[in-house]
Parts: structure tokens; C-alpha cells; sequence
């Protein structure tokens, strides 16, 4: 009798991807568009980047708890819930501390014609990665599902788990990195191997 073993399939799957610095983003409703910038206002698209995520010529000032203030690029898409990416950088500036998981801290967003006060919604602005849908398919990742991310052997640096982001138009696979981690893996555009581990059952 011929006893067949079936090599388990490794959960972590790894993926070549391009290293972009984190910046800190704005993504307004309607209704806080028009708060800070006035009614009837339109955002002047400049630029989508290697992320497919259209970024305006617009930006808001962020103020946190300690009254400091940082800069924000807003996102041309208007969405249903203001919210907030900021960088490490800006985090320590604003004094503002983003848990792991669950909702984060809020901030006052300021503008030429207002500002308004986000009771929640800050997050971290890296690490994130993206990756085309058919390369997210060849390798049996789930757009939406948690996972652990490494970077060539920058995972403590990382903090907690990402969720896998596959946003349409997307053409190279990238992950967003904080300067501070980026330029110890060669700057920014290098290229890495991310290895992403499954998480809560992904």
C-alpha cells in the first residue's frame, strides 16, 4: 500500500512590491468639503499616484490635542464619513495616539472658510498595502481580510495587522511605509518583499 503526503500550503504568501512614503490625507464628506472650504466648492484634482487614489491641489490644516497643527492632502472622492491617515510623524506632533484596533482619536480640521471637529476617525497613514485584484487572486489573498505584514525583516516596525487593500485602477502592487522605515530599506521607490500572514482566520 503507497501512502501519497500532501505538503501543507504556507500561509504567508510573499509579493514584490514598490516602497511609497506615507503622507497624510483628508478624506471629507460633502458636508465637511463644503465646511472648510465653502459651498459649492469643487477639489482640483492634481495627481492619483501609484495608489490610484486622486489627491487634490486642496489641503486642510489638522489640529490635535495639544493645539500643534499639521498639513493634510485632501482626496478628491468625497465619502460618507470624514476621516483622517496620518503619518507617525504627525501623530507625535499632535500628540494623538492610534490604537491598534478600533476607532481613533478625532481632530479639528481647519480651512479657508471653516474648520470642523472630527469626534473620531484618525488612523495611521501607514504601513498599507495595495495590490492589483489579479495578483491578490494568484496568490489567494482576500481584499478586506487582516493580515501581518513584513518587509524585508521589518516587521517590528510595522506595529499591528493591515488589511489587504485591492482598489480598481491599481497597477503596480505597493506598500505604504512611514519615512523612517522606508529609508532604511533603500528610499523611496525601492523595491521590497512583502509577506503577509493570514489574521483572525484570513
Amino acid at each position: 500500500m503507497t501512502t501519497t503526503t500532501t505538503e501543507p500550503v504556507a500561509a504567508t504568501r510573499s509579493v514584490t512590491v514598490r516602497a511609497v512614503r506615507a503622507g497624510n490625507r483628508a478624506y471629507l464628506s460633502a458636508a465637511h468639503l463644503e465646511a472648510v472650504f465653502g459651498a459649492g466648492h469643487r477639489p482640483v484634482p492634481c495627481w492619483a499616484g501609484l495608489l490610484a487614489e486622486p489627491l487634490c491641489l486642496e489641503r486642510v490644516g489638522v489640529v490635535g490635542g495639544n493645539r500643534r497643527e499639521a498639513r493634510a492632502r485632501v482626496v478628491a472622492v468625497a465619502t460618507p464619513v470624514s476621516r483622517l491617515a496620518l503619518t507617525a510623524q504627525a501623530l507625535q506632533q499632535l500628540d494623538l495616539r492610534v490604537p491598534a484596533r478600533g476607532p481613533g482619536p478625532g481632530a479639528a480640521l481647519s480651512g479657508p472658510r471653516g474648520t470642523v471637529v472630527l469626534a473620531d476617525g484618525v488612523s495611521r497613514a501607514a504601513p498599507r498595502i495595495l495590490l492589483p485584484e489579479g495578483v491578490a487572486r494568484r496568490l489567494s489573498l482576500v481584499p478586506g481580510a487582516a493580515y501581518a505584514l513584513e518587509v524585508s525583516s521589518w516587521a517590528e516596525a510595522l506595529g499591528g495587522p493591515v488589511t489587504l487593500e485591492c482598489p480598481a485602477g491599481l497597477r503596480d502592487a505597493v506598500v505604504v511605509l512611514d519615512g523612517a522605515v522606508q529609508d532604511r530599506l533603500g528610499g523611496p521607490g525601492a523595491t521590497v518583499t512583502a509577506r503577509l500572514t493570514p489574521v483572525d482566520g484570513a
